[in-house]
């Protein structure tokens, strides 16, 4: 009877070769290099929606103030004792300013101390009492009435609230943005932003009609300033 030698019976076990390794190693790098941009851009997808939100459920507060405040926008927020407009808005949102829809997820950043108000700035200079100095320059004091509803000539198209931000040498601190036009001090009052373009190169923006909607960094420009963000 053939018997079988022992190497065909227990062949002897072969591993990878250095260039089989290389090879498994480089496919990795490469489906790694392909697949963490899209991971990376899925993520912000995420923390763009979550922005969104959270300026519909703000969108929702000052729908409900005009509504207990015969059809007049919200105003400045600032009183003798201090706050904003983000204070003015919690009895109808009961989230503490700086804090849970004033945040937005991809402001990075912002502090958890609750020192800054808002991710997002009210377009106060066109949005509170017009007068002879409309659209305002400088902050006229304190409590400074908004604006209303008649006065929006077209609500879909004009700015409520915007992503803003500051550089490091002024924080943006309070919840107010600057206009597009308004160069003779980019940043006049202390705390007060600009519009900050964080989710891929654009911007959330409430509208006064109560939408929101990504915006390219063309809405910042003086040019279309009239457009978007004068309510005349």
């Amino acid at each position: 009877m053939k018997r079988w030698t022992e190497s065909k019976e227990h062949p002897p076990r072969r591993g990878f070769t250095l260039i089989e390794l290389l090879v498994v190693i480089a496919i990795i790098a490469i489906l790694a290099g392909i697949l963490f941009p899209v991971f990376a851009a899925a993520r912000e997808k995420a923390r763009q929606a979550t922005c969104q939100s959270n300026l519909k459920q703000i969108g929702y507060a000052a729908q409900m103030y005009t509504q207990n405040f015969d059809e007049t926008m919200p105003y400045s927020g600032t009183g003798p004792t201090g706050g904003d407009l983000s204070t003015l808005l919690d009895p109808y949102i009961k989230q503490k300013s700086g804090r849970g829809i004033w945040r937005c997820p991809s402001h990075a950043g912002f502090p958890d101390d609750g020192s800054w108000t808002s991710s997002y700035g009210y377009n106060w200079e066109y949005l509170l009492v017009e007068g002879p100095d409309y659209p305002h320059s400088d902050w006229n004091g304190f409590s400074n009435s908004g604006v209303a509803l008649s006065f929006l000539t077209r609500p879909a198209d004009t700015l409520m609230f915007i992503d803003n931000n500051g550089p490091p040498e002024n924080p943006v601190l309070w919840s107010y943005v600057v206009r597009p036009g308004d160069r003779t001090n980019p940043f006049n009052q202390s705390g007060m932003g600009r519009p900050h373009f964080r989710h891929s190169g654009q911007a959330n923006v409430l509208f006064c009609d109560g939408h929101v909607k990504t915006v390219r960094p063309s809405i910042n420009l003086i040019p279309n300033e009239r457009e978007h963000w004068d309510p005349r």
